[in-house]
């Protein structure tokens, strides 16, 4: 499941957060070489695009 659809998933729940919706990042794309986590917690993910590494918040998702 892509990132995308996961935050339109994401936007259907009532209760969801941005740190649900981080978790259902980390979690799926826990084995994707393209996906980062960050080394401390933050509410953040990174994904390695042409150009290089770039780091989104989650924060106001």
């Amino acid at each position: 499941v892509g990132i995308l659809p996961l935050l339109d998933d994401e936007s259907n729940f009532p209760k969801a957060t941005d740190l649900s919706f981080l978790e259902k990042c980390h979690y799926n794309h826990a084995l994707n070489e393209l996906y980062s986590r960050p080394r401390m917690s933050s509410m953040e993910f990174g994904v390695k695009h042409y150009a290089g590494q770039v780091w989104y918040s989650v924060d106001g998702f």
